[in-house]
């Protein structure tokens, strides 16, 4: 359970487990409780660059040039 204005933020490498995130997210939006504000294939290239810390994961899929996707969403 999240208050009003409550964000949620996720990064992974995965990226057929990003595309379920991506669909939950999408079918919650519809019923207007959470609005998608940020979204990115390509995080490391993107204008949301640099907005929080890499994880030791991160760095190893950086490493082996694997994108990260990300996406961030606010409960209504």
């Amino acid at each position: 359970v999240m208050k009003r204005g409550g964000r949620i933020n996720i990064k992974t490498d995965n990226n057929d487990y990003f595309m379920q995130i991506f669909e939950v997210v999408k079918s919650v939006a519809a019923g207007e409780k959470i609005r998608l504000v940020e979204f990115s294939r390509d995080y490391h290239s993107s204008e949301y660059a640099g907005s929080f810390g890499i994880t030791a994961f991160e760095r190893i899929f950086l490493r082996q040039k694997l994108m990260i996707n990300y996406l961030a969403c606010v409960v209504l």
